[in-house]
């Protein structure tokens, strides 16, 4: 969505994210790729560096695993209808048009948070479990 497309094929984009999003999913949590992660559970290396890669891959893993092909593919399809939706109240300058969608994708957001980030959203602040998507250990009260 965020390329020169004709103005009628947003809802194309989005139907493509949201497949292409559950063909990801399944790839990033099939059965092989679990097998390769619990072998890598507890691997200790001598560098630092790859130490960390593994951690990284074992909790992407982890946080992928939680999180069902069914929400994988609605994040994506919501993500791209909310931006085309975003674009047009932009430029009408109707942020009332744009609220409905909003609301819908910050309820999305949280529910993918509690999903994938239990024990941080469990802390009390709902927002923790967002941003650690982005910033892992970010907190709303140290923001």
């Amino acid at each position: 969505e965020q390329c020169f497309m004709s103005e009628g094929s947003a809802a194309s984009r989005a139907a493509q994210k949201e497949a292409l999003a559950g063909v990801i999913h399944e790839k990033r949590t099939s059965a092989r790729m679990a097998e390769v992660i619990d072998a890598a559970r507890g691997l200790k290396l001598d560098d630092a560096r790859e130490n960390a890669n593994v951690r990284d891959a074992i909790e992407g893993f982890d946080v992928e695993s939680r999180k069902s092909k069914d929400l994988a593919e609605r994040e994506a399809r919501l993500e791209s209808e909310c931006f085309v939706a975003w674009k047009k109240a932009r430029e009408a300058s109707d942020y009332p048009a744009y609220a409905p969608i909003l609301q819908d994708m910050f309820a999305l957001k949280r529910e993918v948070a509690a999903t994938t980030r239990p024990d941080v959203c469990a802390a009390g602040e709902p927002y923790d479990g967002a941003l650690d998507a982005f910033e892992r250990g970010m907190t709303a009260s140290r923001l």
